[in-house]
């Protein structure tokens, strides 16, 4: 089985920069790009008071990287982190964005 760290790093309108992470399997990472490229309209996270905006899922993934890592990196940062940091779109946000594909939200 593969696994994955997920790399998010976006910018609000160069006003602050926005990073996180979270390991993945790969049916999780898979999971999660279907998720997204599920989503083809506009949507808005909120980071703080202020919203990271994106024109569809597509969009939302190419601020994402995955990186294949060792059952051990993997399994360390599960120990030190509990396998997140920082500030990283759930699945749950994503499943959110496409059961209201009738009226879009535009943030959480």
């Amino acid at each position: 089985m593969a696994r994955y760290l997920a790399i998010f790093n976006d910018n609000h309108g160069e006003e602050f920069d926005v990073h996180g992470f979270k390991i993945m399997t790969d049916k999780e990472q898979a999971r999660f790009e279907e998720l997204s490229t599920s989503i083809t309209w506009e949507f808005a996270y909120y980071a703080n008071t202020e919203s990271l905006n994106y024109s569809n899922g597509e969009d939302f993934l190419a601020k994402i990287e995955f990186k294949e890592i060792t059952k051990t990196e993997y399994d360390a940062l599960e120990k030190v982190f509990g396998g997140e940091f920082g500030t990283f779109i759930s699945e749950e946000y994503l499943i959110s964005i496409l059961d209201s594909e009738d009226n879009p939200p535009k943030g959480r």
